[in-house]
């Protein structure tokens, strides 16, 4: 990622310097760089937001939002507790507030994880089979 990002810095700031040294540059071109770099820092948030999610969000994504296997079920995190486990990093459990429901453990919950949540023992997959996930 890092090479990456530097390639194309200095990709950018070879075309830059040779478009400055031939024709020079204008105040009206500062303002709207300045716009243009202003405007892409400040939507950086959003991006990183979207791309790494909280592990919360996504379980919406995956599991638990609109259209997903367990929207409708106790398993919908507007029916449930959910905590994370301290003595497995990455753990999300989630405890149905109905009464004598299975515990749901889902590994790889972390905030910006790039790997989809899986189910940390049987009982979570055999939850997740029975609503079809």
């Amino acid at each position: 990622m890092f090479t990456a990002t530097a390639l194309l810095s200095r990709a950018l700031y070879a075309i830059a310097h040779r478009l400055l040294a031939r024709f020079g540059l204008y105040l009206w071109q500062s303002i709207v760089a300045g716009i243009v770099l202003l405007t892409i820092m400040s939507s950086a948030p959003d991006w990183a937001q979207t791309l790494f999610p909280r592990a919360v969000e996504r379980y919406e994504r995956e599991l638990g939002g609109p259209g997903r296997c367990l929207y409708s079920t106790p398993y919908n995190l507007d029916r449930t507790q959910t905590t994370f486990a301290d003595d497995h990093p990455g753990r999300m459990v989630i405890d149905p507030i109905a009464e004598g429901l299975p515990v749901l453990r889902l590994d790889h919950a972390v905030d910006g994880g790039l790997q989809h949540l899986v189910p940390a023992d049987a009982a979570a997959r055999k939850i997740l089979e029975q609503y079809g996930c």
